[in-house]
């Protein structure tokens, strides 16, 4: 069978399938062990009682799921006012280059989070 220029052989496109997350889905349905609530309200009741004890991992989880993660801001200065569609592929990429590098060097100067012994993240180490 030929194909018609111009014309999709699968209009209706292929189907995504999301295998693991409906099998997830399905396993946080199902009934706890104790049978009086889902697995999924059994983790985020360890959720929150980790993120009250003070883990700051637990604290940072439930903060991004509430009010979403904080935006970020990268201050960029460049001194060229020339249009981008002026500049040759060279200058374009060390533009790129720059940008990355001081992206990267705002990411190293974020605050990091102190771990305890066990790999937990503990607030009270922060102060």
């Amino acid at each position: 069978m030929a194909f018609e220029k111009g014309k999709s052989g699968n209009p209706a496109g292929s189907k995504k399938v999301r295998v693991i997350a409906q099998q997830l889905t399905s396993i946080l349905n199902e009934v706890y062990e104790s049978g009086d609530k889902s697995n999924l309200r059994a983790i985020l009741d360890k959720l929150v009682a980790m993120a009250a004890a003070g883990d700051m991992q637990a604290i940072n989880a439930v903060m991004d799921r509430v009010d979403g993660k904080p935006a970020q801001t990268i201050d960029a200065n460049i001194n060229d006012d020339r249009d981008l569609r002026d500049l040759s592929g060279a200058e374009l990429d060390d533009r790129i280059r720059d940008a990355l590098r001081r992206v990267e060097e705002a990411a190293s100067r974020a605050p990091r989070q102190a771990a305890s012994e066990d790999g937990s993240s503990d607030i009270r180490k922060l102060n």
